[in-house]
C-alpha cells in the first residue's frame, strides 16, 4: 500500500493515467500469427479487427466452379458464406 501512496505523490495525473491505461491493455506477445495475420504487440480488438479485415480480403477472392456440361462460373468466396468460424483464438493469442 505504501508503494501506491508514493508512487501517486511522484506522479502527476497525467503520468498516472498513462500508466493505469498501458496496464489495462494487454498487448500479445511478438512472433504471434492467426491465419497468416501477424498480431504481435496488438490489443485483443486490435488484433480482432485484423483478422476481420483479412477474411473480407477474402471475401473478394474469385474461384471458379465447374458446372454441368462444362460450364464454369465465377464467385467471391464470400458469396459463399465464408466467415471465420473461431474468433476465440484471440483470446488464446493473448
Amino acid at each position: 500500500m505504501e508503494k501506491d501512496i508514493f508512487c501517486f505523490r511522484l506522479c502527476d495525473e497525467t503520468h498516472l493515467d498513462e500508466i493505469l491505461k498501458m496496464q489495462e491493455e494487454e498487448k500479445i506477445k511478438d512472433g504471434i500469427f492467426i491465419s497468416g495475420v501477424e498480431v504481435s504487440g496488438m490489443t485483443k480488438e486490435e488484433a480482432t479487427q485484423a483478422v476481420w479485415d483479412y477474411v473480407e480480403e477474402l471475401g473478394d477472392v474469385l474461384v471458379t466452379l465447374e458446372a454441368a456440361e462444362g460450364n464454369e462460373v465465377q464467385v467471391g468466396v464470400g458469396e459463399l458464406g465464408l466467415t471465420w468460424s473461431n474468433p476465440e483464438v484471440v483470446d488464446e493469442a493473448m
